[in-house]
Order: C-alpha cells, then sequence, then structure tokens
C-alpha cells in the first residue's frame, strides 16, 4: 500500500492501482476500447474522437475489450465497468477548477 496516494502495488514491475486509476512508475495509464486488431497491433479509441495504434504483445485481447494504454503498450484488460469509472475519475479530474487540482493559484 503506498501510504499517501491509498494505491496498493497490483505486481511486480510496479504497477499500482489507485481508486481505479493505474499509475506505472507514477506515469499514467490510460483506459482504450480495442476498435480493431492487425496482428499485435490494436487501432483504440481514447474517446472524443481520440484514435492510435498500441503494441499488444503483453496482453491477450480483442476487438471489443477494454485494455490500458502506457506509453504506445496495452498493459493490461479491464472490464468495461472498471474502463469506464476511470475514465470518469479522469473526467472529473480534467474538469476540476485548477485551484481544487493544484491548491489556489500563487498571486503575480
Amino acid at each position: 500500500m503506498h501510504p499517501t496516494l491509498n494505491c496498493r502495488k497490483i505486481n511486480r514491475n510496479n504497477l499500482w492501482k489507485c481508486k481505479s486509476v493505474y499509475l506505472m512508475h507514477m506515469c499514467l495509464a490510460i483506459p482504450a476500447k480495442v476498435t480493431e486488431m492487425k496482428g499485435q497491433v490494436a487501432g483504440v479509441d481514447f474517446g472524443e474522437g481520440i484514435h492510435r495504434e498500441v503494441d499488444v504483445t503483453l496482453v491477450e485481447t480483442k476487438v471489443g475489450d477494454y485494455v490500458l494504454v502506457h506509453a504506445g503498450y496495452a498493459i493490461q484488460v479491464l472490464s468495461k465497468e472498471e474502463a469506464q469509472e476511470t475514465l470518469r475519475l479522469w473526467n472529473e479530474i480534467l474538469q476540476a477548477p485548477e485551484e481544487e487540482v493544484h491548491g489556489s493559484k500563487p498571486k503575480i
């Protein structure tokens, strides 16, 4: 358990789960839906019109699955519910006023 982030380590490669948000070496992993497969490369949809190709050699996945993407690699397959909850949390963070996320702004 990480003492300040309320996270738990879920494997030996420093993958952490923090309330449905996954962190790897404190870098973020983002959920995406697999829309097509071409061998070991998947087309994924991050939502809001953002589509990318990612390497899926680390996971077994198929069209329709949700995967966690970090640095161009799918690192874990998620349930639809886990992916939706993670995206909901991301949207909540992104829509929060800056003061709520970083504290009050310094006056210049």
